[in-house]
């Protein structure tokens, strides 16, 4: 986030001559990961991801071993209590804080399909139970958008995370096949803090070389090439001693 908020003010001040229109809590909120539960609007389209995710890792790391033996009740309860939670909010107007925490829970029981293939990976839960529990999750997840968002949103929601998680289960199924191509092997090492870059620095990378008069075909590729080198040394970063030594104290 520090490193977007960078590019962003110096691409922007030094480049398009316009300063950013971005406040203290602004910028403080969106790297603390709470705007979204403060009403302030996110600096790119991925820190809100972000966000959820780092809730459930708190979640998870808090509660490991009571969720590891608990999976089930605690997969099934967790999205009947969302979608009951909802379905009481929805009939209040005044609960902008409350649908942004609501929000979070939505995409909480659609990671949960990833604690199903842990469970199924790691031989604690028998295929069919976990089947069973990866569709519940699923489920929840576009019942709860179906309560929550406007019905444009719904066929395409359901659509992208449906494709989404069959191609995960393709790889999940080929993963041994996978490890032995190297060229995913590493773009699978670096996939997250692409994912984290790709949005502010990409879109302004791309326009940057657009208004200089590189053909779009190619500003896709010196882009896909910038973003890839930054999340190179960004993992070695995460992945050094250093950083790791920090970690453990923690």
């Amino acid at each position: 986030m520090f490193i977007m908020i960078i590019v962003l003010y110096s691409t922007s001040i030094f480049f398009w001559s316009n300063k950013p229109s971005l406040t203290i809590s602004d910028i403080i909120s969106n790297v603390a990961l709470i705007n979204n539960l403060v009403g302030i609007k996110s600096i790119d389209a991925v820190n809100w991801t972000l966000a959820i995710e780092i809730k459930l890792y708190l979640l998870y790391t808090t509660f490991r071993s009571i969720i590891i033996k608990n999976a089930s009740p605690f997969i099934l309860g967790f999205g009947l209590c969302s979608i009951c939670f909802s379905y009481l909010v929805s009939a209040n107007e005044n609960h902008s804080a409350i649908t942004a925490f609501i929000s979070d829970v939505i995409f909480i029981n659609y990671i949960n399909i990833g604690l199903c293939f842990y469970l199924a990976y790691s031989n604690i839960k028998g295929t069919t139970e976990t089947i069973f529990l990866g569709v519940f999750s699923m489920a929840s997840f576009i019942v709860l958008h179906h309560m929550i968002y406007s019905p444009p949103l719904h066929k395409l929601i359901s659509f992208n995370y449906t494709y989404a998680i069959i191609l995960f289960f393709i790889a999940y199924i080929n993963l041994d096949h996978f490890k032995d191509i190297k060229i995913i092997s590493y773009l699978a090492k670096i996939s997250f803090p692409f994912y984290a870059l790709h949005s502010v620095i990409g879109y302004i990378t791309l326009r940057i070389l657009e208004k200089e008069g590189v053909r779009y075909s190619s500003s896709l590729v010196i882009t896909f090439l910038v973003i890839i080198i930054l999340s190179h040394f960004i993992n070695k970063i995460i992945d050094s001693r250093f950083t790791k030594k920090i970690a453990r104290k923690i």
